[in-house]
């Protein structure tokens, strides 16, 4: 009796998704994107405007709570409809994973660089956002996320119809090469996200330099651009 994996095929086939799907999508997104902007911002202003104590954890309770109680920040959705689909990730003081198998620690928030990682499943819909937050920040730090952001832009411009996943990996260190920035080529993770729908992350659609399943019209992507272990210049 031979066994065969079939899993990239039902990746490939539950890749595409339906006008249904897609808007499905589009509002676990909105939510998503709205605890992050009603839910997580006022909170950290705060915490860094009256220089409160928490710690990452506990601000992270306080997030999933959102997501999974909307109306706390007085959006009408129901609460059976939605779940967090995973426990938020909140980093800060120098100690950064950007893999999404990242915890949020137990110690206090440091006001220097945060990053906050969240994600709302609507209906059985997953969606996904990241931020980076700046305080007075190094210049080289500064400027090294700019290059980032424009990365991000390139990779973006890589979604198209046909061509093959790695082409968005690829897009980036393009663009790192192009802009004199080839030295941080290195600090990339080993790949720039993955698809997402009911499942948060697909592990056959992964946006690595070598993955080459095509890209079709339907497809969702959770796109998530970084740098690891960038040394800071000391001038």
């Amino acid at each position: 009796r031979e066994v065969v994996d079939v899993a990239g095929g039902l990746s490939l086939a539950m890749a595409q998704k339906d006008e249904e799907e897609l808007d499905l999508l589009k509002k676990s997104a909105v939510l998503t994107n709205k605890v992050l902007k009603h839910g997580f911002i006022p909170k950290i202003e705060e915490v860094i405007d009256q220089e409160i104590k928490i710690a990452h954890d506990t601000l992270a309770t306080d997030i999933e709570s959102i997501i999974e109680d909307p109306s706390k920040i007085k959006l009408k959705v129901p609460k059976e409809d939605v779940e967090s689909c995973y426990f938020p990730i909140i980093q800060s003081g120098g100690n950064f994973d950007i893999k999404v198998s990242a915890q949020s620690s137990s110690d206090n928030i440091a006001y220097d660089i945060i990053m906050v990682s969240l994600g709302a499943r609507y209906k059985t819909y997953c969606s996904n956002i990241a931020r980076t937050f700046l305080i007075d920040p190094p210049k080289y730090v500064s400027d090294t996320y700019e290059t980032l952001l424009a990365l991000q832009n390139a990779c973006v411009e890589a979604f198209v119809p046909g061509r093959p996943l790695k082409a968005v990996y690829a897009a980036a260190v393009d663009y790192l090469t192009s802009s004199g920035n080839e030295p941080l080529v290195k600090h990339l993770p080993k790949n720039l996200g993955f698809a997402i729908g009911l499942d948060f992350r697909d592990p056959v659609l992964l946006l690595s330099a070598k993955n080459t399943a095509i890209i079709r019209s339907g497809m969702v992507f959770n796109l998530s651009t970084g740098f690891s272990n960038v040394e800071l210049d000391d001038a």
